[in-house]
């Protein structure tokens, strides 16, 4: 079988290359460096110095601490006098060093003790696997961590070994595809299979890749040899809505509250607290010929940004019309809502994280009619929206049916006890001065809490209302905040403001010598901020000067 994501590739192109952890490369230059004494020497000082295993397995706490204070050379002394030991070490004297390094992670330390343990001639165990593996992977050392993976799938070529390589998938990154091409060789070499998990991780790597081909390919295998979990449907509801298909996304969480109605498969929390099915995850036996997976490129559609419809409808029980609008079906009975309001709160929380996964993918959009109709299905179902919620069904709401509705919403929401997101607060100014209702736009403007440069769109729509409505007064206020805020101005900021003082203001002031001295003035402190601000003039700021008044 063609790999899923060298075949979607070869429609993404996308380069490859080993990532080095100079972090690593600097810890290894400090451990070795000439000027450090060795360990060999400080060995050498306690020649008579002997230890029973009753005291190796606690010093394993003392190595972790030096590891944990940055102190190597001090963890790599007392790692070195393990072979001083009368007694035959096992892997358990290990385990807790490699746990930590793989939880660090710290993929040097793990190769120091790695010699030691060929050394001693100790055996490996699936767990020790696992925690080089992950401390490899992570670390930047790909090859490394390929070479430990086949000698697992040479000792143990079973089904319980998939995690581990899931493991290696996981710490697979954009530029990491070749390796992610390698170990699914070599689970496909050892027949072992794919499990869940698996594709999620394939998933995760064709999402950072932005590759929607690969995505399809995914989900069709996934879903051909499993009935995917919640869990798993949220991941690729996320991953096509931030791939841009929203009409698959939306699917899929059709399938997903019938699933979470009808099935016992409730939710547990790991130690890290993530949501994980309770059922359990078997890898899929491996078989010797798969079809060949062809899927038409879309890359035409996403690069002119055109909403894909049914590009992979047979992935879908239920056949929809192409066209840019979504055909609704109504997913939630009197049955179905009963069902889930009394379901568990881990099920109610990953629908309505996949609920809101796919309103907030509707704002690029401008869907209104979608967003309003997942904001019901979700109160339908006793999912009660959050500021999230509102933060994505305002904004698209802002565009598909004007301020006024907006409004109507953050008033319902802030009548339920919930505050708005800045962002929220942001959208509705920005909303208000675009419809020159300034006031209302600066209240909302002096309500965000936490000013984020990503707001600068907010303060521009206002200085834009007020060089429309001619309220130079207003936009000194807003520069005030701007400064007072620290937020940086772009080129839209500078064509506002020659919009708005490089011409004389009638009635502020008079048409005579001294006001254009003043224009004359402002024009010069806003070239001079630009220039501090390494903005040059656009065709547009050129024009705003181009149309002062002359006064000779």
């Amino acid at each position: 079988m063609q790999r899923i994501l060298s075949r979607a590739a070869r429609r993404c192109t996308n380069s490859s290359a080993a990532f080095n952890s100079p972090h690593a490369q600097a810890n290894a230059a400090s451990v070795h460096s000439e000027d450090a004494p060795t360990c060999s020497n400080m060995i050498t000082e306690n020649d008579d110095f002997t230890w029973k295993t009753s005291f190796v397995r606690p010093m394993q706490s003392e190595v972790v601490n030096a590891l944990r204070r940055g102190d190597r050379q001090r963890a790599s002394l007392i790692l070195s006098n393990f072979h001083h030991t009368k007694e035959s070490l096992t892997k358990e004297d290990f385990s807790y060093i490699l746990e930590y390094c793989a939880e660090a992670p710290d993929p040097l330390f793990v190769m120091e003790t790695l010699e030691l343990m060929e050394e001693k001639a100790i055996g490996m165990s699936k767990s020790i696997y696992r925690y080089v593996i992950r401390a490899l992977s992570r670390g930047g050392y790909a090859k490394e961590a390929l070479h430990w993976l086949a000698l697992l799938g040479e000792k143990e070529s079973t089904h319980a070994t998939t995690p581990i390589f899931n493991i290696f998938l996981n710490a697979c990154g954009r530029a990491n595809l070749k390796d992610a091409e390698n170990c699914l060789e070599i689970l496909e070499n050892l027949f072992l299979g794919k499990s869940e998990i698996t594709y999620c991780e394939l998933l995760k790597l064709a999402v950072l890749q932005g590759n929607l081909p690969a995505a399809y390919d995914i989900w069709k295998e996934c879903s051909r040899y499993y009935s995917p979990s919640i869990v798993t449907q949220r991941r690729f509801i996320r991953a096509l809505t931030a791939l841009g298909d929203l009409q698959s996304a939306y699917h899929i969480l059709q399938h997903m509250v019938a699933l979470a109605a009808q099935s016992c498969d409730y939710l547990r929390v790991s130690s890290k607290r993530r949501y994980r099915s309770s059922r359990l995850d078997i890898p899929v036996p491996a078989l010797n010929e798969f079809e060949d997976l062809n899927l038409p490129s879309c890359q035409g559609k996403l690069a002119t940004g055109e909403h894909l419809v049914d590009a992979q409808p047979e992935l879908f029980d239920e056949k929809t019309r192409p066209g840019n609008n979504l055909s609704y079906k109504v997913v939630v009975d009197a049955s179905v809502a009963n069902t889930l309001k009394s379901a568990p709160s881990t099920v109610k929380q990953i629908l309505r994280w996949a609920f809101n996964d796919v309103l907030h993918a509707c704002v690029p959009f401008n869907n209104c009619q979608l967003a309003e109709h997942l904001f019901t299905e979700m109160q339908k179902l006793g999912l009660q929206p959050t500021s999230y919620t509102y933060d994505g069904f305002i904004k698209t709401v802002i565009a598909g049916k004007g301020i006024a509705y907006a409004n109507k919403v953050i008033n319902a929401m802030e009548r339920r006890g919930i505050e708005p997101y800045s962002d929220t607060l942001a959208a509705l100014s920005e909303g208000h001065s675009n419809s020159l209702q300034l006031d209302l736009a600066e209240e909302f403007l002096e309500r965000i809490s936490e000013i984020k440069p990503k707001h600068i769109g907010s303060f521009n729509a206002l200085l834009s209302g007020c060089a429309i409505m001619n309220e130079p007064e207003r936009a000194v206020r807003i520069l005030a905040k701007m400064k007072h805020v620290n937020m940086k101005p772009t080129l839209r900021t500078y064509e506002l403001l020659f919009s708005l003082f490089g011409n004389v203001n009638v009635p502020y002031e008079q048409g005579d010598v001294l006001s254009h001295v003043d224009v004359s003035k402002r024009i010069s402190i806003i070239e001079m901020d630009m220039f501090n601000n390494g903005i040059q003039h656009s065709f547009v700021s050129m024009k705003n000067l181009d149309n002062q008044d002359p006064f000779f």
